[in-house]
């Protein structure tokens, strides 16, 4: 197997890092990039660590091709619309359109039109949310029992109470 050698330069970034995290999620993966510049073996780091050995390697593999921002920076986006709210905007009028008409709309046909318009697949609840966030809601008469009796049914009841 080939030996991975860090240079002086990728252990003082790497020392630098763990000086500076504050991450405290962070801090695990730059400990074991660091025991690696010991020249701890990968099976050792995952003892220490508690990481599993490939992951270890994954670590390690990260660091050398992406750099230190690949192990330091948050991966996790609070965003992740497929479009931007004036284009969302633009693809609910029809929709709505068609609602303040009184047609029916459902939210099967707004994802296979949503699918078209992004490109990907997405699911049903993506829809709700998109719905969500611009304040639709499901509007429907009130129920009535089709059984129900007249209102002059129901007085000559009361009457003969």
């Amino acid at each position: 197997m080939k030996k991975i050698v860090f240079s002086d330069e990728e252990k003082n970034e790497i020392k630098k890092a763990i000086r500076n995290n504050k991450n405290v999620k962070k801090a695990k993966p730059l400990q074991a990039l660091e025991l690696k510049t010991k020249g701890k073996s990968a099976q050792e780091i995952a003892e220490i660590t508690g990481y599993n050995e490939w992951y270890v390697w994954k670590l390690i593999k990260k660091y050398k091709t992406k750099g230190i921002d690949s192990i330091t920076e948050n991966n996790y986006k609070a965003n992740n619309r497929k479009l931007a709210e004036e284009v969302e905007k633009e693809f609910l009028a029809p929709f709505k359109a068609r609602a303040e008409k009184g047609e029916i709309v459902t939210v099967n046909e707004m994802r296979i039109a949503y699918d078209e318009k992004t490109g990907n697949k997405s699911s049903i609840p993506t829809i709700y949310m998109l719905l969500h966030r611009h304040n639709w809601r499901k509007v429907m008469p009130r129920s009535k029992n089709p059984k129900k009796a007249s209102e002059e049914e129901i007085i000559a009841y009361k009457k003969n109470q």
